[in-house]
């Protein structure tokens, strides 16, 4: 998806909104209980985390009344390799295309997402050449 959001005059701001688990768009007065209490619950010892119980089970109950808005336009990208899997181009759109133009999810996802030349991410993280954290 490439286009900004609406003002948010545009979205009802009262209801929770997600994408994925990566974004929430959540009113202030849900934040805290959303984002706080299931920290607050683990780290006061209230509920345990189960052995072989993930993070996403444990903060569920806090969460999954939020739906799912794949109208936002957020694009979740991922570095380029094996074990960073590219799983979001089903997600890729192109708003108001034309049929001559490139189909979004085969032709424009890879090149504006994951293997953006772009993308100095991928040596930073790698300690390659001009990163931060390669050896001085």
């Amino acid at each position: 998806i490439s286009f900004p959001f609406k003002p948010f005059c545009m979205y009802d701001v009262s209801k929770p909104r997600r994408v994925r688990d990566w974004f929430y768009l959540v009113p202030r007065a849900s934040a805290d209980f959303m984002f706080s209490a299931p920290h607050d619950q683990f780290f006061n010892c209230s509920k345990n985390l189960r052995m072989g119980e993930n993070v996403d089970a444990y903060i569920a109950p806090f969460i999954n009344h939020v739906a799912e808005d794949g109208n936002l336009p957020i694009m979740i990208t991922r570095l380029d390799r094996p074990n960073f899997p590219n799983n979001m181009c089903d997600r890729f759109r192109n708003p108001g295309r034309l049929q001559s133009d490139p189909e979004p999810e085969d032709k424009l996802c890879g090149p504006m997402t994951y293997q953006n030349p772009f993308n100095k991410l991928a040596k930073e993280v790698s300690g390659g050449e001009g990163s931060s954290t390669s050896a001085r």
